[in-house]
């Protein structure tokens, strides 16, 4: 028996090893199971609103987040929660003048494993005379993680980054250190 199981332990390495896609196109099944699962579900899982969050600009603090650092003049956020046992979805709101963002942040049992995000850029400010809604630019991104750890980036022209740019590793390091602020913050 010992020996059948060295036997599986070599095949599933070897696998591994000469198969990469076959195990990541695994992993990505697995993550798009578990994205709609969560999405068709939804209705039946508890769901918690928060509003105004306080998000901070100092990294020194225990909120703080990359994701309101970086729109411009703005540190509040809607949070939904919604969740069961195992699954989490948080929607973040964010408003600004300039610009909007909604992000969608999925975990099983605790552990990132999707983000989606949604830029709304405006050609002009909202508070701006002649305004207009639909002068709109809008950014989709969609960040795929195992492990706590970044695997793919679909960016908006729906093309993968490079995992070894600059840009994906300072992504990754944003979008995880976020996640775990979120988590926190809404898991009481």
């Amino acid at each position: 028996m010992l020996s059948f199981k060295k036997y599986l332990l070599s095949a599933s390495l070897l696998c591994s090893i000469y198969f990469p896609s076959v195990i990541q196109a695994d992993l990505f099944q697995d993550i798009r199971a578990k994205y709609a699962y969560t999405n068709e579900n939804i209705n039946s899982f508890t769901t918690k609103e928060y509003f105004n969050v306080f998000l901070s600009d100092d990294i020194n603090e225990s909120n703080f987040s990359y994701e309101a650092k970086n729109i411009f003049q703005l540190a509040l956020s809607n949070i939904t929660v919604s969740s069961n046992n195992e699954y989490t979805k948080i929607i973040l709101t964010f408003d600004s003048r300039g610009e909007d963002q909604i992000s969608e942040y999925y975990y099983f049992k605790g552990n990132i494993y999707f983000v989606y995000k949604v830029i709304t850029e405006y050609s002009k400010n909202k508070d701006e005379d002649n305004f207009l809604e639909s002068n709109k630019k809008i950014l989709q991104n969609r960040y795929y993680f195992d492990n706590q750890k970044m695997i793919r980036w679909i960016n908006n022209d729906k093309h993968q980054v490079d995992s070894t740019s600059k840009q994906y590793k300072e992504s990754a390091k944003q979008i995880l250190h976020d996640s775990k602020v979120y988590f926190q913050l809404t898991s009481n």
